[in-house]
């Protein structure tokens, strides 16, 4: 219980900083926006794009912060936003960057532990997509020039990470899978069913349709299920059991089963 309320504590500390952060950027903008004058000589900004943008940021920003701090795939929406707005800005590093971050999030939020391949593929196209519109954007010459700066950062990232591989992987085989042991006097088995299924990504309506339920009966079982477990969502669920490896404890002697 203490693991996932520091964990809800930390993302609540970020939340709240990128509020703050989009704040300061929100009053900037407005101050350093270029105005025309209308007819009846009252002065209007030029563009209203940037400026709605930011305000909607700000206030997703005070929604993470004071009720949903660990909403991962909201963190994703973001970055991938301001991601693309780099591609089309000419803002090539930045972009990039965050765009990894945004799929890093969707890692974390357990959005590719299915079908792994065929959504990263789709992420990927997408970023190829939404680079390749700087081709008509700033014309081909400096779309190669950004192609080259996007490679260069990429071929740094994959250095760091060979350079570090053995000692990660080191890491990764030495760590071992913990057991959750869930008894029969607050579990059935078909909670431990759907919980395993959680854990491998799979989605609520589909988890629904596979047991016969409704949608809204799942989430209400899994609120319970939640709370017994010590967390508040699927995402605080996922941070503090996703190396788990749950068992059902019928209770019964190991030689009677």
């Amino acid at each position: 219980m203490g693991y996932n309320m520091n964990q809800k504590q930390i993302w609540q500390i970020i939340s709240t900083i990128c509020f703050l952060f989009m704040f300061i950027v929100l009053v900037f903008t407005i101050f350093s926006m270029n105005f025309r004058e209308s007819s009846d000589g009252t002065f209007h900004p030029k563009s209203y794009d940037v400026l709605i943008i930011n305000i909607i940021v700000l206030f997703v920003f005070l929604y993470l912060a004071m009720f949903d701090p660990m909403n991962f795939r909201i963190y994703a929406a973001l970055c991938f936003l301001y991601g693309a707005l780099g591609l089309l800005t000419n803002e090539n590093i930045t972009a990039f960057v965050l765009y990894l971050l945004s799929c890093l999030f969707l890692y974390r939020d357990g959005f590719l532990r299915k079908r792994t391949k065929i959504k990263a593929v789709t992420v990927i196209l997408i970023f190829i997509g939404c680079f390749c519109v700087q081709i008509f954007r700033f014309g081909f010459r400096q779309f190669l020039v950004n192609f080259l700066m996007v490679v260069a950062v990429l071929f740094i990232c994959l250095l760091g990470f060979f350079l570090f591989f053995p000692e990660i992987k080191g890491v990764m085989e030495n760590r071992k899978r913990s057991v959750l042991s869930l008894s029969a006097e607050q579990f059935s088995e078909r909670d431990i069913l759907i919980l395993r299924q959680i854990l491998t990504g799979e989605k609520y309506d589909a988890i629904a349709a596979e047991h016969g339920i409704a949608l809204s009966t799942l989430k209400n079982n899994l609120a319970g299920l939640y709370k017994k477990l010590g967390v508040n969502d699927r995402t605080a669920f996922l941070l503090a059991y996703a190396n788990h490896e749950i068992v059902f404890d019928s209770g019964l002697p190991k030689d009677t089963v």
